[in-house]
């Protein structure tokens, strides 16, 4: 090679390094930018800089990019945005931006800008701008780190990035998806990526030296790459020839130009000081180098490259020259080109719409067809006069996506961008009706009736809409991506949707699922279009990568091989014909036909710019195109089709020949692959393609049976190689292609390799599911089924592999057909039960099970009949679970809310519902299942079933009642007020699991007398049994801190103490429905911070709380908790506590609480005989004297006196024995109070068992007390003298005019026969359902020994210790005698605190009776 003369350089330009240059479009003038943080215009010509410098960047410049108009230049660097400036005025905008950009471009019509940067997380964004507004379209994410390159298509449809994650990405500029990624491109960082002129490649030039070349459909690599011998060379300067035929390339010191062709280097490698920055002229003449110095140079390009291009031009025909002589026969690689061939060049009527066309279909009677396009209008046109006759239909406010022709003809459906569907009056041109939508339609059809209409839109859902009355009747969900097309089946019982994810079957009866059929999204396998075949048996797919597939349309498993092109495009359009005889599949600039039978394209590639949309005439005759700039084209099919055929030569003789000599020497595996590629030239000759030209005669008889011969051999070969789903494919392939009247000749060949491939089948899936090769079995077995749909067997051998692999609509498939096969046999019952099942359909799951029991107990055979043995019986188990539910219900709500439906159900309701849902027949069937009846089981599943949440709330006002939401749903009231709260707590509990839930304000009918008192004594133990309680706390805002509930008005009200103390589990939600304190735990029962704020604000110990029992233990206490608390009806203070102490009374309203209350204490007493409730202060029940007016009086403390230590009762007890007369008294004294009856407490009579001190005297004293309260000085036979203040009067003597009265009045001990310190095993807490709940030993004593004192007493201590008790001090009530010789209590506002004056005194003083008090 000729030395290269040094290139010249222009000093003077920029104060650092020049990094990045580009040309405008005119090759005049190029910019650049640089490190001193400006940008400055050269002249080509001048060689001078003519404008500039550009000041504005804080940091330095990276990358230019000029507008197409060259008004503008974008630049960007190291200061976070970008900047774009006019070229004239040098006025810049800065595009804000909160990182690094290190790439910005133009869109090719120049309204976007694309960016490439690094964000906050390191991650690599690309932005997408608009470059009038600044606002920004789209950010597309996925790069893990910086994005050093971005670049439009020279179409402006995609763009491509590069990042230092290694990987280049291309998305779609329309939707800002990605459409595929090139991982691990390079094995360093990607500093540069460009488009080919023709965009069919990217270029990439990275840090390990290389510049690849990829597809830019596919992202597969192309050639080998271009590689520098020079270790660490970095491609950071790239750049490509306008016409693509070279690019250079730029390291520190070194420039290099590459033929794209090649890959080779064309030209000797320039030397250049510390390139920085590369850039080629238009016109491929000049490259401009920056370097960092600042300096720019100008090398003329014909100086390096004009040995180099004249060899690397006689290489490519040389090796050009090497291939067609290797292709021998073969046709040249550039046959398959319609405009070498010589097809007309297809008919173009003028221009009808201003932007793309996107869509084009067909009236039936073929006369005319419609278009939509991106210009948002519709228009009709006639076929013979090649012109629109109708339109623009006008109506749509963004581009029209699809339409369709109804089947009467006389009316048009498109959808669009706008989310909208029109119905168009066909004759007219005018729309009928507008169906309104939610989301972006890309798809739409008509019914074959054509009174439905079919939409596929971009939230992932089909819907079904009524073409008159534009109501939607089904929302088909299910796909997870965009769902790009729908299409009725010509029956129009079907409906099918392809989507990103797959496609889907639908029935169109029911809106259910048939059946899906995966695609692959991420390798370009997303589903673009389906359609049918006119008889309905396939279903025909194209994914975006244009690859046609075919599909079995009742159950989805593939037909045969693909329609595959040789390179990839991405398909813009996809028609069938109307006899389904072929297809056509336009991508990019081409149109490619396919045969429906053999997959094989039948046609040469059709050249067309800018496809968009096609449609194929209804006679096969026509082909219509619209293109990109709004054109519509005629195309006639058997031009295309007609132009050349293939021959029966030489080669192709000699190739059969070949293979057959290889079968003949037993070379099976070389027969079946030379068959493989001679049997589709053969097939094209003997049957030809093509509509137009029937069965060619001439070619000799000879041929079709050598056809069939050859096709034979084919078979046999892949059989005995063991590749039997080949040699089945193979059979399927030639009796569908051979003609009728041949079909006998071959009808014993075939039997015979059918049941040959059929054994070796079923033996190859036996041995593969012996193995758990499930997938294997399948295939296998499913080959032998295509060889012979009559055997039942191998259908269910099929099935039970398929569900083994979980493949359930398949395996039920094959279940049907074995009962349609061998009805009588239980088999068949026995695999759908089971696929049934699998599938969730448990309704049907059980029918059919109990089908199958029938089976098995009606068969001839024993063996079968024993079979029967492994089950269960029906009966027995609807038995039980009938048992099951009722024991559920029986302490459940009357009624309760379906939180799924919002429906209020009583319990016939709740039963029906149950016996409906899933979970019953599951367990029906599970039970069925298993020959021993799981009972425990059974109940387990039910009680879960039922399982309700309760809420606890404070009424407010406005609450919705019985009647509010009776006839409708919770879920539709209008969203105000209380109903918020209702259907809040609805939905909490449904989230949470629960089927049921109860609120005391709608879920009871106030108004019904039985229902409400059955209610009231059961709320207990409903919110104890219930599976959770929620307590709404609306006065707690959220965030409060620990303390807001113990100020809750929830909490001060009487019937929360049962609603906080039943349950198991509770949960505290604040005003906006969030945990209270945050407290997300399960049950904040168990949070210690939570139990121990309620125990300080209640008095009730954190235990109880916890694991509160209800009963009548411990009433005094119980009832201290309550005396606080307020309601809004007077009786209910009392009704509240109906629960907490197990008892069930009437309720009466109206009755006033002191009789509520009484009744209450009533039954307390005479249940338990506990008389703590007879310790109070306060004012006296009209009820009875002996019980308060008000609980309040409760809400002193109980009264406890100090008692002897141990070492003292134990001295006293010594002193004692010595003395006989006090032991005998003891005695006496204990034998008595043992003998006395417990107390008796009804009608609201009181029999109290007590130690009555009579009173000798008493004295009221002068001036002391106010009006209503007097003092009294008392004195008792025994007693000592004592002090008491009470409101009544108290009149010892009474003188009448003859005589004097005298009042009695007794201080008495009430007694409890606990005292006697006897151990009592009674214990009457009780449990939810009224047993006796098992206590522990220390509780079963009122009164605990000492901690020394020992258990075990002989009598005589315990006589003694008894009268040494009744001497210490004690709380006593005043009884004033009536004239009818009752008792009445004298209340008192203190505690009376009476004593004994000695041991004596107890012994001779005290009264041992039973009084009736009133």
């Amino acid at each position: 090679m000729s030395e290269v003369p040094t290139p010249k350089r222009i000093t003077g330009g920029h104060g650092d390094k020049v990094i990045a240059v580009a040309f405008f479009k005119d090759g005049r003038r190029f910019v650049t930018g640089s490190y001193d943080k400006t940008l400055r215009i050269w002249d080509v010509k001048k060689q001078a800089c003519v404008g500039g410098p550009f000041e504005g960047h804080t940091r330095k410049v990276e990358s230019v990019a000029i507008s197409p108009d060259e008004r503008r230049i974008a630049s960007c660097g190291d200061d976070e945005g970008f900047v774009v400036w006019d070229i004239d005025s040098k006025e810049k905008v800065t595009f804000p931006c909160t990182a690094k950009v290190f790439s910005v471009c133009f869109s090719p019509d120049g309204k976007k800008l694309a960016s490439g940067s690094r964000n906050e997380s390191v991650d690599g964004d690309v932005v997408i701008w608009d470059a009038k507004t600044r606002a920004i379209l789209a950010t597309l994410q996925g790069h893990d780190l910086l994005v050093n390159s971005v670049v439009f298509s020279p179409d402006g449809l995609k763009l491509a990035s590069a990042s230092s994650d290694c990987t280049i990405r291309v998305w779609c500029t329309d939707e800002n998806e990605l459409l595929f990624k090139i991982r691990k491109a390079h094995v360093e960082s990607i500093s540069t990526v460009l488009w080919s002129p023709d965009g069919q490649q990217l270029l990439s030039g990275s840090n390990d030296s290389t510049v690849k070349f990829w597809n830019s459909y596919n992202g597969n690599q192309i050639g080998q790459p271009c590689t520098h011998l020079d270790t660490r060379c970095w491609f950071d300067l790239l750049a490509i020839s306008s016409d693509g035929s070279f690019i250079v390339t730029a390291l520190s010191d070194t420039v290099r130009l590459w033929s794209t062709k090649t890959h080779q280097q064309i030209g000797p490698t320039l030397i250049s000081q510390g390139s920085t920055g590369i850039a080629i002229s238009p016109n491929g003449e000049l490259l401009v180098i920056g370097d960092d110095d600042g300096n720019v140079w100008f090398q003329p390009i014909k100086d390096i490259v004009v040995e180099g291009r004249i060899q690397d031009e006689e290489e490519v025909q040389r090796q050009r020259q090497q291939l067609l002589a290797l292709s021998g026969t073969q046709l040249r690689s550039d046959d398959n080109q319609c405009d070498l061939l010589g097809v007309p060049t297809p008919k173009r009527v003028k221009r009808g719409h201003k932007l793309n066309v996107t869509v084009v279909a067909f009236f039936k009677d073929g006369q005319r067809f419609v278009t939509g396009s991106r210009d948002k209008t519709l228009r009709i046109w006639d076929v013979e006069k090649k012109k629109f006759v109708g339109g623009p239909l006008v109506g749509h406010k963004e581009e029209v996506r699809w339409v369709t022709i109804s089947p009467n003809q006389r009316q048009i459906a498109s959808c669009g961008k706008d989310k909208t569907i029109i119905l168009w009056d066909a004759a007219r041109s005018k729309q009928n009706l507008v169906f309104y939508y939610l989301f972006i339609l890309d798809s739409v059809c008509f019914s074959p009736d054509g009174k439905k209409l079919a939409s596929g839109s971009r939230d992932n859902k089909v819907i079904i809409w009524d073409a008159e009355t534009r109501d939607m009747l089904a929302i088909l969900e299910g796909h997870k991506h965009f769902v790009w097309s729908v299409a009725f089946s010509p029956d129009g019982r079907k409906l099918a949707s392809g989507s990103g994810d797959n496609i889907r079957v639908w029935c169109t009866d029911s809106n259910k699922l048939l059946f899906k059929i995966d695609g692959d999204r991420y390798n370009n396998n997303a589903i673009r279009s389906v359609v049918w075949l006119p008889d309905g048996l396939q279903l025909l797919s194209t994914s975006f990568n244009c690859i046609v597939r075919f599909w079995d349309s009742h159950n989805g498993n593939q037909i045969g091989q693909p329609c595959t092109p040789t390179d990839y495009r991405l398909i813009s359009s996809f028609v069938i014909s109307f006899d389904g005889s072929f297809v056509a599949t336009a991508a990019g600039d081409t149109v490619d036909l396919w045969s429906t039978k053999t997959r094989q394209q039948i046609a040469p590639t059709l050249i067309s710019q800018g496809i968009t949309g096609i449609a194929i005439s209804p006679n096969g005759e026509l082909l219509v195109i619209g293109d990109d700039d709004g054109n519509v084209w005629f195309r006639s099919i058997k031009d295309i089709l007609d132009p050349r055929s293939p021959k029966w030569d030489n080669a192709l003789q000699g190739a059969v020949k070949l293979a057959m000599i290889a079968f003949e020497d037993g070379q099976y595996i070389e027969a079946a692959n030379q068959f493989n590629n001679t049997i589709p030239a053969v097939t094209d000759i003997v049957y030809p393609m093509t509509p137009f030209k029937p069965i060619s005669t001439a070619l000799g008889g000879d041929l079709p049976l050598l056809w069939r011969t050859i096709n034979q051999r084919r078979c046999e070969a892949f059989l005995r190689t063991d590749r039997v789903i080949e040699a089945v494919e193979s059979h399927q392939y030639m009796m569908s292609m051979i003609e009728e009247a041949a079909k006998p000749s071959c009808l014993e060949w075939s039997t015979t390799f059918k049941q040959d491939c059929m054994a070796r089948c079923v033996a190859k899936g036996e041995d593969a599911a012996a193995a758990s090769d499930y997938k294997m079995a399948i295939d296998m077995y499913s080959a032998a089924i295509v060889l012979d749909s009559s055997r039942h067997s191998i259908f269910a051998r099929c099935s039970k592999a398929k569900l083994a692999q979980n493949l359930y609509a398949e395996a039920l498939h094959d279940a049907d057909k074995v009962i349609e096969l061998d009805p009588s046999s239980h088999v068949g019952y026995d695999l759908k039960h089971a696929a049934l099942h699998g599938a969730r359909r448990y309704d049907e799951a059980v029918k059919v099970l109990q089908i199958m029991l029938s089976k098995l107990d009606g068969s001839p055979d024993a063996q079968i009949r024993k079979l029967r043995q492994q089950y269960g019986s029906p009966s027995d188990v609807e038995y039980v679970v009938r048992r099951a539910i009722h024991s559920q219900l029986e302490n459940a709500p009357i009624r309760l809310i379906n939180t799924s439906t919002g429906n209020l159900c009583d319990r016939q309701a709740q039963i029906r519902t149950f016996k409906t849902s899933a979970e019953h027949n599951e367990l029906l069937y599970s039970s069925i299942m298993d020959a021993n009846l799981q009972t425990k089981h059974i109940e387990e599943a039910v009680e879960a079933y039922f399982r309700w949440a309760m809420l606890s709330h404070r009424w407010e006002s406005k609450e919705p009642l019985l009647h509010d939401i009776q006839d409708t749903t919770v879920y539709d009231l209008d969203e105000v007020g209380t109903v918020v709260k209702l259907q809040t707590f609805c939905k909490i509990a449904r989230d949470a699991g629960y089927q049921w839930a109860w609120s005391d304000t709608c879920c009871i009918d106030q108004k019904n007398n039985v229902e409400l008192q059955e209610s009231v004594n059961s709320m207990f133990v409903w919110y104890h049994l219930s599976a959770l309680t929620i307590v709404y706390l609306s006065d707690v805002c959220p965030l409060s801190k620990s303390g807001t509930l113990a100020n809750s008005v929830w909490n001060t009200r009487g019937w929360t103490v049962q609603e906080f103390l039943a349950p198991r589990i509770l949960l505290f939600y604040q005003a906006d429905w969030t945990p209270y304190l945050d407290d997300i735990s399960p049950n904040h029962k168990e949070s210690v911070v939570i139990m121990q704020e309620l125990e300080d604000s209640t008095g009730i110990d954190a235990q109880a709380l916890v694991s509160f029992r209800p009963g009548m233990r411990d009433a005094r206490e119980k009832l201290q908790w309550a005396s606080s608390r307020v309601t809004t009806l007077q009786e209910d203070i009392a009704y509240s506590l109906f629960g907490m102490f197990g008892v069930h009374l009437p309720v009466i309203y109206g009755e006033k609480k002191q009789n509520a209350l009484g009744r209450l204490l009533q039954e307390i007493i005479a249940h338990s005989g506990d008389i703590t409730a007879l310790d109070w202060v306060g004012k006296a029940s009209s009820f009875n004297s002996c019980l308060p007016a008000d609980i309040v009086s409760y809400k002193a403390p109980p009264c406890t006196l100090p008692s002897l230590s141990e070492d003292k009762m134990q001295t006293s007890v010594l002193e004692l024995q010595h003395d006989a007369a006090v032991v005998k008294s003891a005695s006496i004294i204990f034998t008595r109070l043992d003998n006395l009856s417990a107390p008796r407490f009804s009608i609201a009579r009181l029999q109290l068992p007590c130690i009555a001190f009579h009173i000798r005297e008493v004295r009221r004293r002068r001036g002391e007390g106010s009006g209503t309260c007097f003092t009294y000085d008392v004195k008792a036979d025994g007693l000592q003298d004592l002090v008491i203040r009470t409101e009544d009067k108290l009149i010892q003597f009474l003188r009448t005019k003859h005589t004097t009265s005298r009042q009695t009045f007794f201080l008495v001990l009430p007694w409890n026969r606990h005292n006697l310190g006897l151990p009592d095993f009674a214990d009457d807490t009780q449990s939810v359902d009224g047993s006796v709940l098992e206590s522990p030993l220390e509780d079963s004593f009122s009164e605990s020994p000492g901690e020394n004192e020992p258990v075990d007493l002989d009598s005589q201590s315990r006589e003694l210790r008894l009268i040494i008790r009744l001497a210490q001090p004690f709380a006593a009530l005043l009884l004033a005698q009536q004239r009818g010789g009752e008792y009445k209590r004298i209340a008192s506002d203190h505690n009376i605190i009476a004593e004994a004056k000695d041991i004596a005194s107890v012994c001779d003083a005290m009264d041992i009776r039973t009084l009736e008090i009133l």
